[in-house]
């Protein structure tokens, strides 16, 4: 029961739903696995090596719904066994994705955006670069990916270049850093895509607070780092 307002709202239903249009927004939130998995059952069970752009022509049919699409750059190099080429045949080095909804997201974000890199201790090593945004309610938005390599000065080139060219499109923009030798190598070789007066370069204070940290052991001076930097 809803105070003042004489009526009830139902919070939780425990039954399957069923209450989708026969047309959906293109942005309708209530199109997710679940409805999409119930749509595309009978076409799994009948042929369970259905491909993907099948399932995608189904859901596109049923609801009259696009899947949103995404930028995709991806690098490959010769694969080798021992020291010997092995003919035809390439392996990944490098990927860049940012979805759909994220490059229109960021238009409505505030000009600023932060990256910061992540190593892969799965069966497969490597890096993983985000960069991440925040809109007018200063919640975190993820705006881009990247599996790379590791933290090198190419590696930041490839994602950074990438970025510029498909999401952050815009200039005057904020952007915010921890003080990885790689990352000031890759935007001094962009060409000032990351300079002043398209982008301005800044770097983390919870990164720096981190480094002091480390270098004059002071805890004590600690939180006052944090407070010079804001």
């Amino acid at each position: 029961m809803i105070q003042m307002k004489y009526c009830s709202e139902i919070r939780r239903y425990n039954g399957s739903h069923t209450c989708t249009r026969s047309s959906i927004s293109q942005d309708h939130f209530k199109l997710d696995s679940i409805i999409i998995a119930e749509a595309i059952k009978t076409l799994v069970e009948a042929d369970p090596s259905i491909k993907v752009k099948s399932v995608i022509a189904e859901v596109q049919s049923k609801f009259n719904y696009t899947e949103p699409s995404a930028a995709v750059h991806f690098e490959t190099m010769p694969c080798y066994q021992g020291d010997d080429l092995v003919p035809n045949i390439r392996v990944l080095h490098r990927v860049f994705w940012s979805y759909y909804p994220c490059i229109r997201a960021f238009r409505h974000c505030k000009p600023v955006v932060q990256v910061d890199g992540t190593h892969l201790y799965g069966k497969y090593k490597g890096c993983l670069l985000v960069v991440v945004s925040q809109d007018g309610n200063n919640n975190i938005v993820p705006i881009a990916f990247a599996i790379v390599e590791g933290e090198t000065s190419d590696a930041w080139y490839f994602f950074l270049s990438n970025l510029r060219r498909h999401v952050v499109t815009r200039d005057g923009v904020g952007f915010i850093s921890d003080r990885h030798d790689s990352i000031s190598s890759a935007v001094e070789r962009n060409n000032g895509a990351w300079s002043p007066p398209r982008a301005f370069h800044m770097f983390c204070i919870r990164h720096i607070e981190s480094n002091f940290l480390r270098k004059f052991k002071a805890p004590y001076l600690q939180k006052l780092i944090v407070n010079i930097g804001n």
